[in-house]
């Protein structure tokens, strides 16, 4: 999943949370979102929106994951 394509983040801000987080950018939004106060540019209101869609990203990637062992080919479980 790319950061840049998760509702609240844009290309600059995913740069700036990278450029900030490193390696660790991953870990960091899925167990430690709260840290992203530490990027310029992101207040809490906006990782509020960021953690929604995350989850929401986290929840069809699953459910893809799911149907993909199943047998379902990705393009039928998009649709």
């Amino acid at each position: 999943m790319r950061l840049a394509e998760i509702k609240g983040v844009g290309p600059v801000t995913a740069r700036r949370i990278v450029a900030h987080f490193g390696l660790e950018t991953l870990d960091i939004i899925e167990n430690q979102i709260d840290r992203l106060i530490e990027v310029q540019g992101i207040a809490k209101k906006r990782i509020k929106l960021i953690k929604n869609a995350w989850e929401t990203q986290k929840a069809i990637k699953e459910v893809m994951v799911f149907l993909q062992t199943h047998g379902v080919s990705t393009t039928y479980a998009v649709n």
